[in-house]
Protein backbone atom coordinates (compact mmCIF):
# COMPACT_ATOMS: atom_id res chain seq x y z
CA UNK A 1 0.00 0.00 0.00
CA UNK A 2 1.40 3.55 -0.36
CA UNK A 3 -0.29 6.59 0.29
CA UNK A 4 0.23 10.19 -1.89
CA UNK A 5 -0.01 13.33 0.02
CA UNK A 6 0.05 16.24 -1.61
CA UNK A 7 0.69 19.25 0.16
CA UNK A 8 0.87 23.31 0.08
CA UNK A 9 4.25 24.97 -0.34
CA UNK A 10 6.12 26.53 2.40
CA UNK A 11 6.87 25.44 6.06
CA UNK A 12 3.03 26.49 7.63
CA UNK A 13 1.56 23.10 7.53
CA UNK A 14 5.03 21.25 8.60
CA UNK A 15 4.99 23.65 11.79
CA UNK A 16 1.61 22.53 12.71
CA UNK A 17 2.65 19.03 12.35
CA UNK A 18 5.63 19.13 14.31
CA UNK A 19 4.34 21.11 17.26
CA UNK A 20 1.26 18.19 17.47
CA UNK A 21 4.15 15.89 17.48
CA UNK A 22 5.76 17.72 20.48
CA UNK A 23 2.78 17.91 22.34
CA UNK A 24 2.75 13.82 22.20
CA UNK A 25 6.80 14.59 23.78
CA UNK A 26 7.89 13.08 20.39
CA UNK A 27 10.06 13.55 17.26
CA UNK A 28 7.11 12.30 14.96
CA UNK A 29 4.02 10.88 14.72
CA UNK A 30 4.37 7.65 13.82
CA UNK A 31 0.78 5.94 13.82
CA UNK A 32 2.03 2.66 15.29
CA UNK A 33 3.75 4.24 18.35
CA UNK A 34 0.45 6.77 19.26
CA UNK A 35 -2.27 5.79 21.67
CA UNK A 36 -5.88 5.34 20.05
CA UNK A 37 -6.72 9.45 21.79
CA UNK A 38 -3.32 10.60 20.16
CA UNK A 39 -4.57 8.52 16.75
CA UNK A 40 -7.83 10.04 16.93
CA UNK A 41 -6.12 13.61 17.72
CA UNK A 42 -3.95 13.51 15.09
CA UNK A 43 -6.74 13.13 12.51
CA UNK A 44 -8.62 15.65 13.64
CA UNK A 45 -5.88 17.77 13.19
CA UNK A 46 -4.68 16.44 9.80
CA UNK A 47 -8.63 16.95 8.75
CA UNK A 48 -7.99 21.00 9.92
CA UNK A 49 -5.41 21.41 7.79
CA UNK A 50 -6.04 23.39 3.76
CA UNK A 51 -4.71 22.83 0.76
CA UNK A 52 -3.72 18.87 0.97
CA UNK A 53 -5.13 15.68 -0.40
CA UNK A 54 -4.27 11.91 -0.45
CA UNK A 55 -5.02 8.91 -2.50
CA UNK A 56 -4.06 5.55 -0.91
CA UNK A 57 -2.90 3.06 -3.53
CA UNK A 58 -3.39 -0.56 -2.54
CA UNK A 59 -1.96 -3.49 -4.26
CA UNK A 60 -2.00 -6.86 -2.81
CA UNK A 61 0.41 -8.87 -3.25
CA UNK A 62 0.35 -12.56 -5.53
CA UNK A 63 2.12 -15.66 -4.42
CA UNK A 64 5.75 -15.24 -4.94
CA UNK A 65 5.54 -11.31 -5.57
CA UNK A 66 8.37 -9.94 -3.52
CA UNK A 67 8.15 -6.90 -1.25
CA UNK A 68 10.43 -4.47 -3.58
CA UNK A 69 8.61 -5.92 -6.62
CA UNK A 70 4.92 -4.88 -5.06
CA UNK A 71 6.09 -1.21 -4.18
CA UNK A 72 7.27 -1.05 -7.79
CA UNK A 73 4.16 -1.66 -9.05
CA UNK A 74 2.80 1.12 -6.36
CA UNK A 75 5.39 3.59 -6.95
CA UNK A 76 4.77 3.33 -10.64
CA UNK A 77 1.26 4.01 -10.03
CA UNK A 78 1.91 6.93 -7.81
CA UNK A 79 4.49 8.91 -10.00
CA UNK A 80 1.56 8.18 -12.84
CA UNK A 81 -0.26 10.12 -10.50
CA UNK A 82 1.85 12.98 -9.66
CA UNK A 83 2.56 13.65 -13.07
CA UNK A 84 -1.30 13.73 -13.90
CA UNK A 85 -1.20 16.15 -11.19
CA UNK A 86 1.46 17.85 -12.19
CA UNK A 87 2.87 17.40 -8.86
CA UNK A 88 7.25 18.43 -9.22
CA UNK A 89 8.69 16.66 -6.01
CA UNK A 90 7.88 13.50 -4.74
CA UNK A 91 9.56 12.38 -0.95
CA UNK A 92 9.70 8.89 -0.61
CA UNK A 93 10.22 7.35 3.17
CA UNK A 94 13.86 5.93 3.19
CA UNK A 95 13.38 2.32 3.49
CA UNK A 96 16.82 0.27 3.41
CA UNK A 97 17.79 -0.71 -0.23
CA UNK A 98 14.99 0.47 -1.92
CA UNK A 99 16.90 3.71 -3.52
CA UNK A 100 18.40 2.51 -6.18
CA UNK A 101 14.78 -0.15 -7.07
CA UNK A 102 13.39 3.36 -6.77
CA UNK A 103 15.07 5.10 -8.64
CA UNK A 104 15.12 3.33 -11.81
CA UNK A 105 11.34 2.42 -11.10
CA UNK A 106 10.79 6.38 -11.39
CA UNK A 107 12.91 6.85 -14.37
CA UNK A 108 11.12 4.43 -16.48
CA UNK A 109 7.99 5.98 -15.60
CA UNK A 110 9.31 9.43 -15.94
CA UNK A 111 10.21 8.45 -19.21
CA UNK A 112 6.39 7.62 -20.52
CA UNK A 113 5.74 11.08 -20.59
CA UNK A 114 7.64 14.33 -20.89
CA UNK A 115 7.37 15.56 -17.70
CA UNK A 116 10.10 15.64 -15.27
CA UNK A 117 9.25 14.68 -11.51
CA UNK A 118 11.87 15.18 -8.71
CA UNK A 119 12.02 12.90 -6.02
CA UNK A 120 13.74 12.35 -2.87
CA UNK A 121 14.43 9.32 -0.39
CA UNK A 122 13.84 10.94 2.91
CA UNK A 123 13.89 10.09 7.46
CA UNK A 124 10.80 9.66 8.14
CA UNK A 125 11.19 12.12 10.81
CA UNK A 126 12.06 14.58 8.60
CA UNK A 127 8.71 14.84 6.58
CA UNK A 128 5.68 15.41 8.51
CA UNK A 129 3.69 14.92 5.50
CA UNK A 130 5.05 11.47 5.97
CA UNK A 131 2.95 11.18 9.17
CA UNK A 132 -0.36 12.20 7.31
CA UNK A 133 0.31 9.42 4.45
CA UNK A 134 1.15 7.12 7.66
CA UNK A 135 -1.84 7.91 9.26
CA UNK A 136 -3.90 7.55 6.11
CA UNK A 137 -1.91 4.01 5.91
CA UNK A 138 -2.81 3.04 9.41
CA UNK A 139 -6.60 3.74 9.48
CA UNK A 140 -6.70 2.38 5.56
CA UNK A 141 -5.32 -1.01 7.28
CA UNK A 142 -7.30 -1.49 9.86
CA UNK A 143 -10.26 -0.67 7.73
CA UNK A 144 -11.19 2.56 9.40
CA UNK A 145 -11.83 4.73 6.17
CA UNK A 146 -14.68 6.78 8.79
CA UNK A 147 -11.78 8.46 9.85
CA UNK A 148 -10.45 10.02 6.89
CA UNK A 149 -9.56 13.57 6.50
CA UNK A 150 -12.65 15.48 4.24
CA UNK A 151 -10.03 15.96 1.41
CA UNK A 152 -8.67 12.09 1.09
CA UNK A 153 -9.94 11.37 -2.39
CA UNK A 154 -10.28 7.58 -1.82
CA UNK A 155 -8.42 4.38 -2.54
CA UNK A 156 -6.76 3.51 -6.32
CA UNK A 157 -6.06 -0.68 -6.60
CA UNK A 158 -2.86 -1.29 -8.58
Amino acid sequence: MGVVVVGPEGSWCRRVLRSQAKAFSRRSLHFHDLVPEQRSESMRLFAELSGLRSVVFEHRREAGESVMDARAVVLRAVVDFLQDNEVSHLALDHFQGAEKIDGSTIRLARQRRDVTLKYSHVYYSDEPLLWIADGIAFNAGVKRPDEFPGWHEGTVEV
